[in-house]
């Protein structure tokens, strides 16, 4: 079964529609979408190596762009719900001090972010709701996610054609891999913020 998947996945990471989901699943990554896109990432470049560098540089840009948008989604929209629902909670003090401990750190946390599973809508919306500033912002973002998208391209470079073998026989493993990682993502978040 695992086969079948696996022979599937890399022949739809073959085709040219593969790469416009992974761009749009990427973008929508950063500020809404719960799946990161390493998930597709990894077979399109097992599929087709030529696209090695180009997929991770593309990958951060457009990944970057997603988080401005979860950045204002954060800024902008926190303001209509954000104060009420802290309001209704009786929050304001713990919202005030984890605003301000992120204002503190946060071009660490942000660019910290790309060695972690954190998910980066998270840390791009929750930089809009505590104000922090844009520049730092954007600064911190292409070191998080230009970094997280070399590494697996550099690991991808490293291991060479040899990957696809181990990605077909261990398959079921990397899928289990990606939901362990994204469960852990979120569980680090309390250290984090």
């Amino acid at each position: 079964m695992f086969n079948r998947w696996y022979d599937k996945m890399i022949a739809v990471a073959k085709t040219k529609r593969a790469l416009n989901i992974f761009f749009l699943l990427t973008f929508l990554e950063s500020f809404i979408f719960p799946i990161p896109p390493d998930i597709m990432m990894v077979p399109i470049i097992t599929a087709n190596r030529k696209l090695l560098w180009n997929l991770a540089w593309m990958a951060a840009i457009i990944s970057i762009f997603g988080g401005l948008v979860g950045y204002c989604i954060g800024f902008y929209f926190f303001e209509f719900f954000g104060d009420k629902i802290l309001s209704f909670y009786h929050m304001q003090d713990s919202f005030h001090a984890f605003a301000d401990t992120f204002n503190q750190y946060g071009f660490w946390i942000i660019a910290l972010k790309g060695l972690t599973p954190i998910p980066f809508k998270i840390i791009a919306i929750s930089a809009g709701m505590t104000k922090f500033d844009l520049k730092l912002f954007f600064i911190s973002a292409c070191l998080a996610r230009f970094s997280r998208f070399y590494l697996i391209t550099i690991f991808l470079w490293y291991t060479g054609e040899n990957f696809q073998h181990y990605l077909k026989k261990y398959f079921p493993v990397y899928l289990v891999g990606v939901i362990v990682v994204m469960i852990a993502g979120f569980g680090m978040l309390k250290f984090f913020l």
